[in-house]
Formats: structure tokens, C-alpha cells, sequence
């Protein structure tokens, strides 16, 4: 693979990441508004934020091995 493609690729990770873990934060509000004191509105969309985790170290990684590939190390 090229660079290009490589960037391409995290930066597709990145923007899905964004889009995943802005969707599970939005969900965890609206569900903590409409929800009793002490019930953990988290628990209930925690996939989401666990996938948008994922999704930012795998962009993290593929920008990462870009750059060392291209022999910048900043």
C-alpha cells in the first residue's frame, strides 16, 4: 500500500471513531436526562464508546506506521 492509501484509511478510522463515539455520548445524555437518580445511563451505550476507542487507536497506529514508513519521526 501507498501512503496515500494508509492515510486515507485513518483518516476513514478517525472520522468513523468521531462520528461512533459522538453518537454513544448523545445517547448517554438523552438517556441521563430522562432517567432517575442513580441509574447509570453508560452502561447502556458503553459498546459505542468502546468501539470508538478502538477505532481511534487503530488510526493512531495506521497514521503511526505511515509516518515511520515515510521516515518522519517527529
Amino acid at each position: 500500500m501507498n501512503h496515500k492509501t494508509v492515510k486515507t484509511i485513518s483518516n476513514i478510522l478517525f472520522y468513523m471513531a468521531i462520528i461512533i463515539g459522538g453518537y454513544g455520548i448523545f445517547k448517554t445524555i438523552i438517556t441521563y436526562i430522562n432517567t432517575p437518580p442513580g441509574v447509570c445511563p453508560i452502561s447502556s451505550y458503553r459498546q459505542y464508546l468502546i468501539y470508538a476507542l478502538g477505532l481511534s487507536v487503530l488510526s493512531l497506529i495506521a497514521t503511526w506506521f505511515n509516518d515511520r514508513r515515510l521516515g518522519n519521526r517527529d
